[in-house]
């Protein structure tokens, strides 16, 4: 076809255009390395370099580029591109998958501003095999690496980037309560991770069935295991426990401790006892907020053998499961599902204290109901995607309703073994803010319904 002058200059224009819009982008965003003709016009077109023309390409990866900070190790940047190596052979539809799964790693991973892994096609063969060479291109900002949390007598400040290699170190300092941990999900970038914390607290605990009484800990925990692809990880736990209840704290005055045969049947004393546990970890399937469509869905359980000196190192079991599931309807609805329950046998005989028992109020706020042996949670939540955005500059605000209804089950054995039910609904409004921010604020009521003359009202507030 014969293009006339007119068609001319618009094309000339339209490109034009184009590469003005193109050349506003920041440098992060734009290649550093050579591109060839054809695939720079496809760059100034569509914003990133294309792939393969045809799914079934022989493709050799003759180079892996990292485009990062110096806050940043390139190491761990390149840990997100999971399969793919320097001379691996693979056809293009699955080069194609694999850096769809390296950039949603990047994205989900909370830790850069921006983020992209492609491909480009360099100009020869790979060899006399016909292989098309190409490299692969990795690029990551830096991001907003600080974490902060608050209550009323304590505050927490995490850093999420130590070394530059997505190290996670926090600490918590106030009266109640002082903690250090440490969480490396990829220690050396490899496939396994270890967590471990060292804390002391002091708590008051309420419950309209057993006397209140305060509860003092010096806890010492960590994990290391293996993850198996994106969505297994097996690990073992190993932790020890120092606890006792102490007659008097200045934060609480005017408290009158609980009587010593109170206290026995609590799982305490005033004098220190300790408690050792170890166990197994296994967590299945992904679960992001971030990550929209479809169904998500994943499980955890773990499995511990505890003992403790003040019940004579008996040995008591414990099973803990959580599974969660969320659909995401086209209409921008998301109708979610939360699963938590705790089987802990045993728990007097053993001298495991009342305040490791499972409850069934510790998911929103203080529970009503007594802890037990069998606790159980159910919560269903259905929010919109989005009903409002506004734009701060640096960072975008989404306001999404929800409405929740929760169930929540004990069963005890000193109080005859009967099963105790407490049931919320509520709405609550989330603000949820993009990144550097990256948390989502929630503010509303919740109706407890325990009867016609125990309902009540409490205000939520939460932080994820």
């Amino acid at each position: 076809m014969r293009l006339n002058r007119p068609s001319i200059g618009a094309a000339l224009g339209l490109l034009a255009v184009i590469l003005a819009f193109r050349s506003s982008l920041s440098a992060q965003d734009a290649p550093s390395l050579p591109l060839s003709e054809e695939d720079e016009l496809y760059y100034l077109l569509f914003g990133e370099a294309p792939l393969a023309e045809f799914p079934e390409d022989m493709l050799l990866v003759a180079g892996i580029s990292i485009e990062c900070p110096p806050s940043l190790e390139e190491s761990f940047v390149l840990s997100f591109s999971e399969g793919i190596r320097v001379g691996g052979e693979m056809r293009a539809r699955e080069l194609d998958v694999l850096i769809k799964k390296a950039q949603e790693r990047m994205s989900l991973s909370n830790m850069f501003y921006s983020s992209s892994a492609s491909y480009e096609r360099l100009e020869t063969d790979a060899g006399e095999d016909g292989l098309i060479a190409v490299r692969v291109l990795i690029r990551a900002s830096e991001g907003f690496w600080w974490g902060f949390g608050f209550s009323p007598w304590d505050l927490s400040i995490a850093y999420r980037n130590l070394g530059g290699a997505g190290k996670d170190l926090g600490a918590t300092l106030g009266l109640n309560s002082q903690a250090l941990s440490y969480l490396d999900m990829s220690i050396s970038n490899g496939p396994f991770y270890l967590a471990a914390e060292a804390g002391h607290g002091v708590t008051r605990r309420e419950s309209r069935i057993d006397p209140s009484y305060l509860y003092e800990e010096l806890k010492l925990s960590s994990e290391m295991g293996i993850k198996i692809g994106d969505d297994v990880k097996l690990g073992v736990a190993l932790g020890y426990l120092a606890f006792r209840s102490p007659d008097e704290y200045f934060l609480y005055p005017g408290y009158e401790p609980p009587s010593a045969s109170d206290l026995a049947l609590l799982g305490l004393s005033g004098r220190v006892s300790s408690l050792i546990g170890a166990g197994l970890r296994v967590s299945i399937g992904s679960y992001s907020f971030l990550k929209r469509g479809g169904v998500k869905a994943m499980s955890q359980l773990g499995l511990d053998a505890l003992s403790s000196s003040f019940g004579g190192w008996e040995i008591a079991p414990r099973a803990a499961g959580l599974f969660q599931l969320r659909l995401d309807a086209p209409a921008l609805l998301r109708l979610s599902l939360r699963e938590r329950i705790t089987y802990l046998p045993r728990t007097a005989d053993a001298g495991i204290p009342q305040a490791l028992w499972a409850s069934a109020g510790e998911m929103r706020r203080s529970s009503a109901l007594p802890a037990g042996e069998l606790a159980s949670l159910s919560r269903v939540s259905l929010d919109l995607d989005r009903v409002a955005a506004i734009s701060l500059g640096f960072a975008e605000l989404g306001i999404v309703p929800e409405l929740f209804y929760e169930l929540g089950s004990v069963k005890r054995s000193d109080y005859g073994g009967e099963a105790r039910f407490q049931q919320d609904i509520g709405f609550l409004l989330k603000i949820v803010a993009s990144m550097p921010i990256g948390r989502t604020f929630a503010f509303g009521v919740a109706l407890g319904l325990e009867g016609e003359s125990d309902s009540r009202i409490d205000f939520v507030f939460e932080v994820q």
